[in-house]
């Protein structure tokens, strides 16, 4: 009976430790998710301003993204474009602030995007749809760069936590 507990015990841990590392690689497909998203949005900000400008407020409403949902980003950015705050930091900058570790950007596109949410309903509808573009550019860069990353990543995670299973395993024969 002893044999068997510790040999059951052995193989939940070598399955959690492999599920652990299934885990950490959907976490990273999520988090490429989340980003494109965000190029989601600014393309329907840039859309919206572009073809029909439409307050901000109103744009953030008609959006939606499953996996901004998800993360409490875009029901963050409504609630805090419908408060109508008038301090010095915009609806997107708050949510961006907020929620932003969850969305895996470099610190570059964090500031760019950042930058691009505070200048939003502050400037003329041109100058708006350039830095939509300037932004848009930034973010499909790094979508890029992470989508090149992410199966590699996802091996070395898989791999990485069942030879730690493995070790464990091995240690408590």
């Amino acid at each position: 009976m002893y044999y068997l507990i510790k040999f059951l015990l052995l193989i939940t841990i070598f399955f959690c430790t492999a599920q652990f590392g299934v885990r950490l690689a959907a976490n990273e497909r999520e988090g490429l998710r989340r980003l494109e998203g965000i190029l989601d949005l600014v393309c329907h900000i840039k859309r919206e301003i572009e073809y029909y400008s439409v307050p901000l407020s109103e744009i953030y409403k008609s959006f939606s993204c499953r996996e901004l949902e998800e993360c409490g980003f875009l029901p963050l950015l409504k609630k805090t474009s419908d408060d109508g705050e008038s301090d010095d930091k915009t609806a997107f900058c708050l949510a961006l602030e907020l929620m932003g570790k969850q969305i895996p950007m470099s610190e570059s596109l964090y500031s760019a995007v950042y930058e691009f949410g505070a200048s939003l309903g502050r400037c003329v509808a041109e100058d708006q749809i350039r830095r939509c573009d300037a932004v848009i550019e930034c973010i499909e860069a790094e979508c890029g760069k992470v989508r090149e990353e992410l199966p590699r990543r996802a091996k070395l995670q898989t791999a990485l936590s069942l030879s730690t299973g493995m070790m464990l395993v091995i240690l408590l024969l």
